[in-house]
């Protein structure tokens, strides 16, 4: 990630590829979100040509995605930088974190900061950024695991013991 211009509760920043703007939790609006700016913009922001604020109140305006479509369209930018997935598996991956809200959110999170969150959800002990370290899970195979771990306890703690192989 690499923030290229700064304002107070807002900035603009290449990630996974594509040009952003970031936008926090109390400036303008009450989560964090990042929306992903066209070429054009990026460089009209860039030249002063227009404000951050400018564009992302161009987008508000449009009504055309939730918070949550904002938060998925992130999520499967950093997905599509991992690994090649086809549209309908991205939408699988997103739909299926989205049925546990506390953890779709942690893992947003874990896509903005590209790191794992210090108040982390536990799910029966486990938390994704200790099935990440210790077992050979991606951080999205490690918050699928949570939400295994919710689903069906038993078995996902049997499996953990008779040792998803170690990395």
């Amino acid at each position: 990630m690499e923030i290229i211009k700064r304002g107070t509760g807002i900035f603009m920043l290449e990630q996974y590829g594509n040009k952003y703007i970031r936008f926090d939790a109390g400036q303008i609006c009450q989560v964090i979100l990042q929306i992903k700016i066209t070429e054009e913009e990026f460089n009209k922001v860039k030249n002063e040509e227009i404000s951050m604020g400018s564009v992302v109140s161009y987008y508000q305006n449009q009504k055309q995605y939730s918070e949550d479509d904002i938060r998925k369209n992130l999520m499967k930018d950093y997905l599509r930088s991992v690994k090649d997935y086809s549209e309908k598996l991205l939408n699988k991956f997103v739909d299926t974190l989205a049925t546990h809200r506390d953890i779709f959110i942690e893992f947003y999170d874990y896509v903005l900061y590209e790191e794992f969150t210090e108040s982390a959800i536990k799910v029966e002990g486990y938390t994704a950024e200790y099935l990440h370290k210790n077992y050979p899970l991606s951080p999205l195979g490690a918050y699928n695991y949570l939400i295994s771990l919710r689903e069906q306890p038993e078995k996902a703690l049997e499996d953990l013991k008779k040792g998803l192989p170690r990395k």
